[in-house]
């Protein structure tokens, strides 16, 4: 006879709480994900504006600019002034949500998680009979995000920072050396390497 266990309330009541919190951060950053799509934080970045000078800005209807306003308000990535009835995108948050290419951008992984629920039925399929997803099952957007998001890694780091760690490495590149790059993706690394150290030859 299976003896039934004590709960504590208050654990369940916390675990209530982060599970409505994680989802919560899920809602935003669909919200985040649209915003990317359609260039509203870059806008944003060009100064405050009204709900009517987004739609006008973006090219996006004023209904759904104003909706999309006060969920990231709500969410703290925008800020609004209601004597004026703008929002504005602080200037923290310009390098992770509107600076293309930065060492933090965050659009790019915004795209990715967007492409990487694409095959959610076949991934569930999988769990229940093995075998698993094709690469060929993801969307553009998984890999476009992708490509985006460690773009700015290897625009920033890769040569001033990374590389600096790796005397060795630098050393031999500098000195000209044969480098293959097995998995490049589209190669944004590699074209940085080749600029940088045109003595070595590349293979991806």
């Amino acid at each position: 006879m299976a003896t039934q266990q004590s709960v504590d309330q208050a654990k369940v009541e916390a675990f209530l709480g982060k599970a409505l919190s994680d989802t919560s951060g899920l809602t935003t950053t669909i919200m985040a994900s649209i915003g990317d799509r359609l260039g509203l934080f870059k806008q944003l970045a060009h100064g405050p504006a009204t709900s009517a000078q987004l739609a006008s800005r973006a090219d996006i209807n004023e209904r759904y600019a104003r909706e999309w306003l006060g969920a990231m308000t709500s969410a703290g990535y925008v800020a609004y002034d209601s004597a004026s009835q703008r929002f504005t995108l602080p200037p923290e948050h310009l390098p992770i949500l509107a600076q293309e290419n930065g060492p933090i951008f965050f659009g790019g992984m915004y795209q990715m998680l967007a492409g990487m629920i694409g095959p959610l039925n076949q991934l569930i399929q999988a769990f229940q009979h093995g075998g698993g997803a094709p690469q060929s099952a993801y969307d553009h957007n998984m890999w476009d995000g992708l490509e985006r998001f460690t773009a700015g890694w290897f625009e920033n780091l890769l040569i001033p920072v990374w590389l600096p760690a790796m005397p060795e490495v630098q050393a031999r590149l500098e000195q000209g050396v044969l480098l293959a790059d097995v998995g490049c993706g589209r190669g944004k690394a590699l074209i940085k390497l080749a600029q940088a150290f045109p003595r070595s030859r590349y293979v991806a």
